[in-house]
């Protein structure tokens, strides 16, 4: 039995990645393809257009065998805590085969995983020179405010990038560029070009897999036509500017008041303890509250060359949801997979997976705490709530009233 893997969003579902799923089955030769699906909220700091069961079934109809939840710290981080969030989890399984990911073009996959390699030794060494300082401050993050603690030379990895940053530039193009001068022998330049954003995830996906010297070996889709991205950043716009009235489509600007109300009840020091937080933003949403008009024209004010528009939203998004720095480590391995939906034909894939996982499967709520430690299931608790806020929001919006999280039934597809 071969079994591949998918890290999605599927925000909304669209084409490419119908062609995706196709290619990986046709490329492996997979007799499954199992998904690991962002829940209500997604990595660019934004609620799910679609909730999520809605999601996972139009993931099955379109190809998929198995949908499992990537939990929610994992699903808001940045590209290093989104890939080891579901690279972790496909790993813990341990029947998975292929991860399938999204690029520009295969043709520079081999490129793409000799400098993921050349990279982590480069970790390991700033790891080593750092012994006894914060593990935090020696990996890469987004977070560059978590690189200064310690001293390196000038023309390392992290300090170009840093550098690069200060400098104005966005996060992405400082790794770009900062990949360029420290491995100038290497195919760098295919991280400056168009829909690098999504290059750079596909590079955090083989980083992780070399970090846990996992088995699963990749599997990289060119992408057709227009980009993912874009494809699906249209797609919003467009649903947006076209939705009825009783849609039940949710947007940023449906989580506006909710979010002014709990920003209207924070001081300073509150801010500083939410995830991604940096002094610099907390005193500008301090200063700039008085301005506040909705969730993106807010997002747009606290928006500077420092940092991604979309890390200011998961900023704003941490708040809204109450996941603070001490809330859970993206750098620790997902302990549950959790079982959104599955098609009938599936069943020789959950019971290899039964056999197999060394984390429980959670495919009712209501047992969960009979199979999870206190932290796991205090992330579940995360994740519930979370879902409990967007369906709350989506009620208010649309009148339709969704069943309780603990109500909701896993999706069967025939």
């Amino acid at each position: 039995m071969k079994i591949a893997a998918i890290i999605a969003e599927y925000n909304p579902l669209h084409e490419g990645h119908v062609y995706q799923m196709e290619q990986t089955r046709q490329r492996t030769g997979a007799d499954f393809v199992v998904t690991i699906l962002s829940g209500d909220f997604v990595q660019r700091g934004l609620p799910a257009v679609e909730e999520k069961f809605v999601r996972v079934k139009k993931a099955l109809k379109a190809g998929s065998d198995l949908v499992l939840e990537l939990p929610l710290p994992y699903a808001l981080s940045s590209a290093e805590g989104f890939a080891y969030g579901g690279v972790s989890l496909a790993e813990q399984l341990h029947c998975v085969d292929y991860l399938s990911f999204g690029l520009e073009d295969e043709k520079s996959l081999g490129a793409m995983k000799e400098l993921a390699r050349e990279m982590n030794l480069q970790d390991l060494n700033v790891g080593n020179a750092n012994a006894g300082k914060s593990d935090a401050a020696c990996s890469l993050h987004e977070d560059t405010d978590l690189l200064t603690g310690y001293e390196t030379d000038s023309h390392s990895f992290h300090d170009i990038i840093k550098n690069k940053v200060k400098e104005g530039f966005s996060y992405p193009t400082s790794v770009a560029q900062a990949a360029a001068a420290v491995f100038p022998e290497m195919e760098t330049e295919l991280l400056t070009k168009k829909g690098n954003s999504n290059t750079l995830l596909a590079l955090e996906y083989l980083r992780t897999l070399d970090r846990l010297s996992s088995s699963i070996a990749p599997v990289a889709v060119s992408r057709v036509g227009t980009s993912y991205i874009e494809t699906a950043t249209a797609l919003r716009a467009k649903l947006q500017s076209t939705e009825p009235v009783d849609s039940p489509l949710l947007f940023p600007s449906d989580f506006s008041g909710l979010l002014h109300y709990k920003l209207l009840g924070l001081s300073y020091e509150d801010l500083l303890q939410y995830r991604e937080m940096t002094p610099q933003c907390a005193h500008k949403i301090m200063n700039t509250l008085s301005e506040y008009k909705d969730y993106e024209q807010f997002a747009n004010l606290l928006w500077s060359k420092d940092t991604t528009y979309s890390r200011v939203c998961r900023q704003l998004l941490y708040i809204l949801l109450d996941i603070k720095k001490d809330t859970w480590d993206v750098h620790a391995q997902v302990p549950y997979a959790r079982i959104l939906g599955f098609r009938k034909s599936a069943s020789p894939l959950l019971h290899q997976m039964k056999e197999s996982s060394s984390i429980p499967l959670i495919s009712k709520l209501a047992d969960a705490p009979k199979v999870l430690p206190e932290c796991a299931q205090s992330l579940l608790n995360l994740e519930v709530r979370a879902s409990q806020i967007f369906d709350s929001v989506r009620y208010h919006k649309c009148g339709e009233r969704l069943p309780g999280e603990y109500q909701k039934q896993i999706v069967i597809s025939f």
